[in-house]
């Protein structure tokens, strides 16, 4: 039996609260970046509230929490890189500082495929992508395309 409305909403609002109120996850974003991620995350949160809408609630509350922290985990690091992406002339910081986002991303026990890997290496060698627009951009695309809740 899916469960009210009511519970729902709940549902949806209180992982949504626990975003907005961690200020981490937008420090070194500007206020379009940080309403875009913020809103694409409030978007994967109420597919999953809908997804999970049949199961008991402790069942949906799990479920809804782990893709939370997710969503906290890749947004803390996509805000870090954009503040703190190395310049064009330091390819091993970037690669470096690349490497790291990605085994946030993935998760230290699985695989990173091969085309986030090559998305690294064409990421690192632009050299338009010094910029903290384009840094946001590159790695705003990479969380969408792994944490999207279909």
């Amino acid at each position: 039996m899916a469960a009210d409305r009511k519970t729902l909403r709940k549902r949806e609002r209180n992982a949504a609260d626990v975003l907005m109120n961690n200020m981490s996850i937008r420090e070194n974003l500007d206020d379009v970046q940080a309403e875009l991620a913020l809103n694409w995350s409030f978007d994967q949160i109420a597919a999953l509230v809908d997804k999970t809408a049949a199961e008991p609630d402790k069942k949906a509350e799990g479920q809804i929490d782990n893709l939370v922290d997710q969503l906290q985990d890749s947004l803390k690091q996509l805000s870090k890189l954009t503040g703190d992406m190395p310049g064009c002339d330091d390819k091993l910081a970037a690669s470096r500082d690349y490497q790291s986002f990605l085994n946030k991303v993935y998760g230290s026990k699985k695989d990173i495929p091969d085309y986030a890997k090559d998305m690294m290496a064409d990421f690192v060698n632009a050299t338009k992508s010094c910029s903290a627009e384009d840094t946001f951009s590159h790695f705003f695309a990479i969380i969408q395309k792994e944490l999207q809740i279909s």
